[in-house]
């Protein structure tokens, strides 16, 4: 259930953009865990405990327009018509779990067609769509306003199962999970984590259920329901009378204290100061002759060497890396989190058009600007080993606007690759101020384009309002 490729901006797309949407974009997680107050959930419930949040009519209203059997059908007719069908394996999967076997039943043709995904739903196999906010309206702006608001990735999965089938074996995730149904029926079956190791950051794979234990919930989801579920809730489902579809919502994988420290670690390592680089003693080498009494070959033999001060001495410099990172926390973990920063502005969703307010008319010396949505966009430093090091350092403004495609790890065309070259505005380290000021301004407090500030010199008007007009037309300021 982790993330892949997100929607394209540009790409045509199956249906259209209701007003019924609209309460997606401001605070999606409130929306999703109504009844519950959001505060209420993350202080009780985020990485902590699975919780059922019944339907209001509203909120069944709009699910049944996020996606259903009818989409599939028509998502996997428009695209044989356009640029190639659906593919298993990539886009589309089919799996049936029986007998405590989960068996991936994807015909060895890969054309996922209407016909084709038909005959295996109508053979009792789960249909599981990749991303579908790809293709579908409200789950892209749920899933852009979602990470806008969390500040990490977003995924989503679609299932689609015939009535009393099961497509997945029990098992857990490595991400928190938003289960909406949409509908039909499921009944849920949720246990303790494996081991009691909470919150992992790795799949299971799939479990016997001999080894589950008594459920800890069983709950069956009506049409507009959420069910929230921790990163490692080992879960299965089954659909009741009639099919059933649902939608995951899932985030967080990769986003744990560890995957900062190890960023922290990297960063350290790759600066020579001795206030923020690596303290000397993770600096120091390590013992002489330390793998001929270390691994798997030394355990074998049970020979340690003198494994007690190799250990100690790495504590230590762990405990003073630490000791740095209390005593400089800006410092030590602004290139960590500019790397984060980097993957998730890189593989997020753009904003849908209606997420994006009217720019108005290109600004000039006498007008007022504001960013254009707050959250859209980020200034960082560029990554270390990037085509630009060796030369002065250069700060990123990551452009998100409706023009451009985002992927995470595989693009489906040429064209989107060439996109990303734009979504990038390259500028010298010492505007980073200026356009951080410029990404902070809000519409009721608009920056005068006679105000702002070019690092190094008075700009003269002309300056002034080429910059403005720049950052105008790429997407990023929209004038009062």
């Amino acid at each position: 259930m982790g993330k892949g490729k997100q929607p394209v901006a540009k790409r045509r797309k199956v249906e259209p953009a209701g007003d019924m949407f609209r309460e997606l974009d401001h605070d999606p997680l409130a929306y999703l865990v109504a009844p519950l107050a959001e505060q209420d959930f993350l202080e009780n419930n985020f990485e902590q405990a699975p919780v059922h949040l019944k339907a209001s009519q509203a909120r069944q209203k709009v699910f049944s327009a996020l996606f259903s059997k009818d989409s599939l059908d028509s998502i996997a007719k428009a695209k044989a018509k356009g640029k190639g069908p659906l593919r298993f394996g990539l886009d589309v999967n089919a799996a049936k779990y029986s007998d405590g076997l989960r068996k991936t039943l994807n015909p060895e043709a890969q054309a996922a067609d209407a016909k084709a995904l038909n005959k295996l739903f109508a053979g009792g196999c789960t249909l599981q769509l990749h991303q579908p906010q790809r293709f579908a309206e409200g789950l892209w702006r749920l899933c852009a306003a979602l990470e806008r608001q969390l500040g990490c990735l977003v995924g989503s999965n679609a299932y689609l199962t015939p009535a009393g089938s099961q497509g997945l074996a029990p098992h857990h995730d490595d991400v928190e999970i938003f289960v909406c149904q949409t509908e039909g029926q499921k009944r849920w079956r949720l246990y303790k984590p494996v081991g009691g190791f909470k919150l992992p950051n790795e799949c299971s794979g799939d479990l016997d259920p001999a080894d589950l234990g008594e459920p800890t919930m069983e709950v069956t989801l009506q049409p507009g329901d959420v069910l929230y579920l921790p990163r490692g809730t080992v879960h299965q489902a089954e659909a009741q009378e009639g099919h059933s579809t649902h939608i995951t919502l899932s985030t967080y994988q990769h986003w744990s204290n560890a995957d900062l420290a190890q960023r922290v670690l990297g960063a350290a390592m790759a600066v020579q100061k001795e206030a923020t680089g690596l303290p000397l003693p993770l600096r120091q080498g390590l013992p002489v002759g330390f793998l001929e009494h270390f691994g798997v070959q030394a355990v074998a033999r049970q020979d340690h060497g003198d494994g007690g001060k190799a250990a100690a001495a790495l504590a230590a410099g762990l405990r003073a890396l630490a000791d740095q990172v209390e005593e400089r926390p800006a410092e030590m973990l602004m290139l960590a989190a500019d790397d984060l920063s980097e993957d998730f502005m890189h593989a997020r969703a753009p904003p849908h058009p209606c997420q994006l307010p009217d720019q108005g008319g290109e600004p000039t010396i006498t007008s007022k600007v504001y960013c254009r949505g707050q959250g859209w966009f980020r200034v960082m430093n560029r990554r270390v080993g990037s085509p630009a090091d060796g030369q002065d350092s250069e700060d990123e403004a990551d452009e998100e606007n409706d023009n451009h495609a985002h992927g995470n790890g595989h693009k489906e065309s040429e064209e989107d690759e060439e996109d990303e070259e734009e979504e990038t505005l390259i500028f010298p380290e010492a505007f980073g101020p200026t356009i951080a000021k410029l990404l902070a301004s809000m519409q009721d407090q608009p920056v005068a384009v006679k105000d702002i500030q070019l690092p190094g010199r008075e700009g003269s008007e002309e300056d002034l309002a080429e910059f403005a007009a720049y950052l105008w037309k790429s997407g990023v300021l929209c004038t009062s």
